[in-house]
């Protein structure tokens, strides 16, 4: 089977990094991890193949999600994101779904990861 895509995953807390990580792989995505949002940058940045799809953390130590997803798509036009949060109301979140942005509230199931992530490449 074809590839589903490559996924940028970018998230500070580990545990749920490889579990974004592996969920991601087991649904035949190819998947670059990041520890953080400078770290993600830098990752995209060196990384020559197309990227499909941003899962980032809201809200990170350093560059945030949202600026990161930001700086990418200035970078990569058409870049979809996924923002994952435990903070709903943090107004960089706010702002981001109000321009449409995808947002996925935590505690979520690994599974939900994938589906909203196929959902958001097919749309």
């Amino acid at each position: 089977a074809a590839p589903a895509g490559t996924a940028l995953v970018a998230e500070d807390d580990e545990a749920l990094r490889r579990l974004l990580a592996r969920a991601l792989r087991e649904a035949g995505f190819e998947v670059l991890a990041a520890r953080n949002g400078d770290e993600a940058l830098a990752t995209a940045r060196s990384f020559q193949g197309r990227i499909d799809a941003l899962v980032a953390d809201g809200v990170m130590p350093g560059l945030s999600g949202t600026a990161l997803a930001a700086a990418l798509r200035q970078e990569r036009p058409g870049l979809k994101t996924l923002l994952i949060t435990g903070f709903p109301s943090d107004p960089q979140v706010l702002s981001f779904s109000a321009g449409g942005g995808e947002v996925l509230l935590k505690p979520f199931r690994s599974g939900d990861v994938v589906e909203r992530l196929r959902r958001l490449l097919a749309g």
